[in-house]
């Protein structure tokens, strides 16, 4: 459906195809009315709430075609809009316009075909300059059959080379060597490397650096001296300092900039000129968004054990806002560290499959229990529902996660909707709280789509270093995320005793499993995250269940003082150049 008069407009995207990512599929294209104005813009896919799109981008480019509508120089619209997982495909995407007299008009239709994200992380076959040839000859002659124009301009040709540049990258290098292999046993006597270099990507209060925060300590607790290195200052330097750690901020920004391998390579030169990263036993670093340290650590004659917990690709990752060069280090890095550390297998597999020359490693991740408990033991539960409101009929559910796209609170605040709406007198004594809130965009989209919901029931809290409490008070602790390694949550969850719902998938699975430890849900599928909040509210005997068995594993595999002294011992033997994949 294209604008009816008196609008003119076009949607650009969705396209007739396009990926679904974390549930979101980009909204872009432009929008005017020819004689009054236009004060919103939404877009919906399933009618249960709109999304809000940014109306006013400028469009210098249609006045020429326009001329007696200034209006069309300023009328450009971007978003995105939640596709739910129980919808059927193709996906209709509906916009809707609000006029100056306050009356609502349905203006465009568009109907894409969505597929997961997912598959964007597949491999290449091939990788060419043959098979590219070949998939854009093919690519322009379906074109021509269909009748297709196709303009050659220099548009064009910017976009083709991109995506050439990216298909075409440096592979990574195979290792120079695979050692004997020496079998890794873990002992609580075990002591780490006596110099250590921590290589973070930020310093925020997330989960990946609070992961190495973790071993910080543990390392520090056993007498490693500590050098944590950034590219971005954070809450948590105090906390690293705390273990005694030294904090070098450093600028890894030129290398992200790099358009050429070869600037790459005078970038990573000048950040290793700037920071001497072999004066260390052992660099760790963490994340492989911190590739830039495994390049610098490995040209300074260091050895280096990755902590990698994306469950994707780099490719996957960047996308496009990197230059294909810095996806190409990326990569490269997985395979020029000594070893690289995975917390879950679901992980592993993405990057050290059939063919990836990945020396890797499978290292759980872990819960401090006893630290755990004895918070628990110094903060009552009743104290903790009576500072967050919660009346002693009342039933609370809390999902604890930085708000952002992978984890997935623009389809639980909808299934929350949901819920409210089939389950009133459930709802009526149920309060849900997100902790996370940033300031980011994807704050800002979460609260407009709460605005529009206006669910009595269900608030935002800023992300503390004091969450443990959300766990704690809660009745049932939730995990929406739609990609995870190894969800602190999770484990939290489970070692506090909390009930737990979650997403099913791989990276959760594998630490809570369905009707064992948890109840798992599809990511993303409001109808059946709304019934399962009902079914394990309005039955807390089914919580009550699970609970002790979630505790019970964590217990038996996941506590610090199993895991630690595993982590321990891959350090010492990377480290002593005895690790072997």
């Amino acid at each position: 459906m294209q604008p009816p008069q008196p609008f003119i407009g076009h949607a650009d995207e969705p396209s007739v195809v396009n990926a679904s990512r974390f549930g979101l599929v980009l909204v872009v294209g432009y929008l005017f009315h020819t004689t009054g104005t236009i004060r919103r813009l939404w877009a919906t896919t399933d009618l249960q709430t709109m999304e809000p799109l940014r109306l006013g981008r400028a469009t210098a480019n249609l006045i020429p075609h326009f001329p007696q509508y200034p209006v069309a120089g300023v009328s450009g619209y971007e978003g995105y809009v939640h596709v739910p997982a129980q919808l059927p495909n193709p996906v209709a995407v509906r916009i809707y316009a609000e006029t100056g007299d306050g009356a609502r008009h349905l203006v465009q239709i568009r109907t894409t075909r969505c597929h997961d994200s997912g598959v964007e992380k597949y491999p290449w076959a091939g990788a060419t300059a043959a098979e590219f040839a070949a998939a854009a000859a093919a690519w322009r002659a379906a074109l021509r059959a269909r009748g297709l124009p196709l303009i050659e301009d220099d548009e064009y040709r910017t976009a083709v080379e991109r995506l050439r540049a990216g298909y075409l990258r440096p592979a990574p290098r195979a290792a120079a060597h695979r050692v004997p292999d020496l079998p890794i046993v873990p002992s609580p006597a075990m002591r780490p490397p006596a110099r250590l270099i921590l290589a973070s990507h930020n310093l925020n209060l997330e989960g990946a650096p609070l992961f190495l925060l973790d071993l910080a300590r543990h390392f520090a607790a056993h007498g490693a001296a500590l050098t944590v290195v950034s590219p971005g200052d954070g809450v948590l330097r105090e906390q690293f300092a705390a273990c005694g750690a030294r904090i070098v901020i450093v600028d890894a920004a030129p290398v992200f900039r790099a358009t050429s391998e070869a600037a790459a390579r005078d970038a990573l030169a000048a950040l290793g000129r700037a920071f001497d990263f072999g004066a260390a036993d052992l660099v760790i670093t963490n994340t492989f968004t911190a590739f830039w340290a495994v390049h610098c650590a490995k040209a300074a004659g260091a050895r280096v054990l990755s902590y990698v917990h994306e469950s994707t690709t780099p490719a996957a990752f960047y996308r496009e806002h990197v230059p294909p060069a810095v996806v190409a280090l990326a990569e490269q890095a997985l395979v020029r560290a000594d070893a690289v550390s995975f917390t879950s297998d679901a992980t592993r597999r993405h990057h050290a499959g059939p063919g990836q020359s990945v020396n890797a490693v499978l290292s759980p991740g872990w819960v401090d229990v006893r630290r755990i408990d004895a918070w628990l033991a110094a903060h009552p539960r009743e104290t903790l529902r009576a500072r967050f409101g919660v009346k002693p009929d009342e039933l609370l559910v809390t999902n604890v996660g930085t708000v952002c796209d992978r984890k997935g609170q623009l389809g639980f605040v909808r299934a929350v909707d949901l819920f409210n709406r089939r389950h009133p007198a459930l709802a009526a004594r149920t309060r849900f709280i997100l902790l996370g809130g940033r300031d980011s965009p994807f704050d800002d989209l979460l609260n407009a789509v709460l605005a529009d919901l206006a669910l009595p029931n269900l608030t935002v809290h800023r992300e503390t270093p004091d969450f443990l409490g959300y766990y704690a008070a809660a009745d049932l602790t939730v995990c929406s995320s739609y990609e995870e390694s190894s969800p602190r949550v999770v484990f939290e969850a489970m070692a506090c005793g909390t009930p737990l719902l979650a997403s099913a998938i791989p990276g959760i699975s594998e630490i809570a499993r369905d009707g064992l430890e948890a109840v798992l849900v599809p990511p993303g599928d409001t109808t059946a995250w709304a019934g399962a909040l009902a079914r394990l509210l309005a039955s807390p005997g089914i919580g009550r269940d699970l609970a002790p068995r979630a505790r019970a594993r964590i217990e038996a595999e996941f506590t610090a003082a199993i895991v630690l002294p595993r982590h321990t011992a891959v350090a010492c033997a990377v480290a002593a150049g005895n690790f072997s994949p």
